[in-house]
């Protein structure tokens, strides 16, 4: 992203970025750490906008990582994520170390966050993934296409 390669950093609300073609990692808060373990899940770019998941929320930044703003939910902590953009959307697969997951979009770059339709509720999500134009969201009960 711009050059930019980001790591989870640990549970202290911290994301390791490194920039090419340098061999130093720099560790970048993404939150305010309150001594609550919060760890860097995942990041996604849309246009300027770089869209992360960490274990607290989901989060946003339009300056490339250095500030982020945080966004609840509602899901409470988490375990994994999967950021995707696809068809103008963030699509972002979060899951709960107890299993329990959610699908949430957003349309403006993560200024809003919605509940995906159809949830494909009742499974756990594992993975999301496009190839060819596709979406796919690998799910406890089976690999589910949306065109």
């Amino acid at each position: 992203m711009d050059g930019k390669l980001f790591a989870g950093a640990g549970g202290n609300a911290a994301v390791a970025v490194q920039v090419a073609p340098g061999h130093a990692w720099e560790e970048i808060p993404f939150a305010v750490f309150d001594g609550s373990q919060n760890s860097f899940l995942g990041v996604v770019r849309q246009g300027n906008v770089l869209l992360a998941a960490g274990t607290l929320g989901l989060y946003r930044s339009d300056d490339g990582g250095e500030n982020w703003t945080h966004y609840d939910v509602g899901t409470g902590v988490l375990g994994t994520a999967r950021l995707v953009v696809f068809g103008g959307r963030v699509i972002a697969s979060l899951a709960k170390p107890s299993g329990l997951s959610f699908l949430k979009y957003t349309d403006n770059q993560g200024l809003d966050w919605n509940n995906f339709e159809p949830a494909l509720a009742g499974s756990a999500g594992y993975d999301l993934a496009v190839y060819n134009g596709q979406l796919y969201a690998a799910r406890s009960n089976g690999l589910w296409p949306k065109a």
